[in-house]
């Protein structure tokens, strides 16, 4: 009979790659239709012990979480909370469809393919929710959530019917579609992250009080930074967690520390294994304003190309962040 049980090891290795890849995008679907692939008329057997989701009880979750899935991404706050619990739940879902996938492979290349599988699957999840969250940061025009949302929906049908049907064109088509994210995939990862911040600060963050942080209270690696390459001067410092979106002098998006130094702030990050440092004083102010689970300040610098420094709650005000940087 025809199916993946019969594929050599290795061939059913790069399988997993579109299934992880399909559960990062939607994890509820993946699973309704490998579970009824047999209604639906599929032929190929399916392989290792996936067939165990074929249960009532797994296809009713799956329905009701692809259902919740649709009403929550309709609102950006929704949207945004129920994609970063995701990044907990896929990866972990990913890594048991892979145990599945190759029940009888050895203990090592069922856990290094689980670990493979939760790792593209949390890669997956963290790209397509960072880039939403960039387009909303930026303000710009975006394609409707439900037309995104039927993509990503086609996209993991397409990859999972491949999968059973044709699991080489799947593996391709899976690796073309990875291929295509890489370009975009390191300013969405570093905006998934900055998108914990920012739920953390307007949900348990706000019972803080909304302030600069003292010097002892900023991460090591800021700390470090300013002391060895002597960008801290005798003044008094103050600093708060900051998402900077289309600097001139960095990419898209990079999450880092505001630190201010006098009257010249400074904006630290981190690329890699080293702390970077990019001065803010020659930018121009133009306003402060509150936005979805973050404090806004929009900047021009001496071209006049607008940027601007994103806040989450927990840290200064709107008020505190005029005092100190709209001058």
């Amino acid at each position: 009979m025809p199916g993946l049980t019969q594929f050599p090891l290795t061939t059913a290795l790069a399988a997993l790659l579109p299934l992880a890849l399909a559960a990062g995008l939607d994890l509820p679907l993946t699973l309704l239709l490998i579970g009824s692939a047999a209604s639906l008329g599929f032929q190929s057997e399916l392989p290792g012990e996936l067939g165990d989701l074929a249960v009532a009880p797994v296809l009713a979750m799956a329905g009701l979480f692809w259902l919740f899935e649709f009403w929550a991404e309709r609102r950006w706050l929704s949207a945004l909370g129920w994609n970063l619990a995701q990044g907990l739940v896929r990866p972990l879902a990913s890594a048991l469809l892979a145990l599945l996938f190759i029940p009888d492979a050895g203990a090592p290349w069922r856990y290094g393919a689980a670990i493979v599988a939760a790792l593209i699957a949390l890669w997956t999840q963290a790209t397509r929710t960072g880039w939403r969250l960039l387009l909303d940061l930026a303000k710009a025009r975006r394609p409707s959530r439900i037309l995104v949302s039927a993509a990503e929906d086609a996209t993991a049908l397409a990859l999972v019917a491949l999968l059973l049907d044709t699991p080489q064109a799947a593996t391709g088509l899976s690796v073309v579609i990875i291929g295509l994210g890489v370009a975009w995939a390191r300013p969405s990862v570093r905006a998934y992250s900055f998108g914990i911040r920012l739920v953390w600060g307007g949900t348990w963050g706000i019972l803080t009080p909304r302030r600069w942080s003292e010097p002892k209270r900023f991460p090591g690696w800021v700390g470090r930074a300013l002391s060895s390459n002597g960008l801290a001067p005798s003044s008094e410092l103050r600093g708060t967690p900051a998402g900077a979106l289309a600097h001139p002098d960095l990419e898209v998006f990079h999450g880092g520390w505001v630190v201010v130094r006098g009257d010249s702030p400074v904006f630290l990050y981190r690329r890699g294994l080293s702390t970077r440092s990019v001065d803010l004083g020659a930018g121009q102010a133009i306003r402060v304003a509150r936005a979805h689970l973050h404090n806004r300040l929009e900047l021009l610098d001496q071209h006049g190309r607008t940027y601007a420094l994103c806040f989450p709650w927990d840290g200064p005000g709107v008020e505190r962040i005029e005092a100190e940087l709209l001058v």
